[in-house]
């Protein structure tokens, strides 16, 4: 009966089940990535408990760590469009090099200023022990040519390391320390959060394109029924 019913009406059958499959593909995909950032997301909890630790080569994405070297205060870099409180400003990216020289120099987030920005950094090269929370900055898209200012600080739109080491002009640590609230280099303090989209929101978005496709076969069946009826 039902097969009866989709022969004769072809096309809306054949446009109903290709998007029903797609609803259902972006669903799934959806779900899939919910559940890879669930546990990203518990990896991310679990690493933030846990003490710091001296830093060493195979100290990794979101570990607690611990070193000594000294800030560069006269060339930092400055990620620009940050909102914080309903205010402008920056991200503060300050080079501290590693007293251990298996390390190059390393990119401290020491947090949020205001626009526009004037480096509280006291002084420059003094040996120092801090903590921070170690990770990758996601890379965002960016449209322009002038993509970097020109005198230090460096103001720039892209955060991807490689892009931060070719302002810098040296060679830079694939990841970034999150410099911990109780030292007195840090700024405004923002908490990191492991990826701009949770995983509640990828479930959110994979029920939405399920409730999509159950509409849509819902609507289906009942205009070919009502159709058939009319017949």
């Amino acid at each position: 009966m039902l097969l009866k019913k989709l022969n004769s009406n072809p096309k809306l059958a054949l446009f109903s089940g290709f998007f029903f499959i797609v609803f259902l593909i972006l669903a799934f995909w959806q779900a899939t990535k919910g559940i890879e950032k669930e546990r990203l997301e518990t990896k991310f909890e679990e690493s933030l408990k846990l003490e710091p630790k001296p830093l060493t080569d195979i100290s990794k994405q979101w570990d607690s760590v611990t070193l000594e070297g000294s800030f560069d205060f006269s060339k930092e870099i400055l990620i620009d469009n940050k909102i914080y409180s309903g205010k402008k400003g920056y991200t503060v990216l300050t080079p501290f090099t590693p007293e251990d020289k298996e390390f190059s120099t390393f990119l401290v987030d020491r947090g949020w200023a205001q626009h526009p920005y004037i480096s509280s950094g006291a002084s420059n090269k003094i040996k120092e022990a801090i903590r921070g929370v170690m990770y990758i900055p996601e890379k965002n898209f960016v449209v322009g040519k002038n993509l970097a200012s020109e005198n230090w600080p460096r103001v720039v739109q892209q955060k991807d390391i490689l892009f931060l080491e070719s302002i810098f002009g040296s060679k830079l640590e694939a990841h970034l320390i999150k410099l911990e609230p109780a030292n007195p280099n840090t700024l405004a303090y923002v908490s990191l959060i492991p990826s701009k989209i949770s995983s509640s929101k990828h479930f959110g978005y994979a029920f939405q394109w399920l409730l999509m496709a159950v509409v849509l076969a819902f609507v289906f069946i009942k205009f070919i029924n009502n159709k058939d009826h009319e017949q």
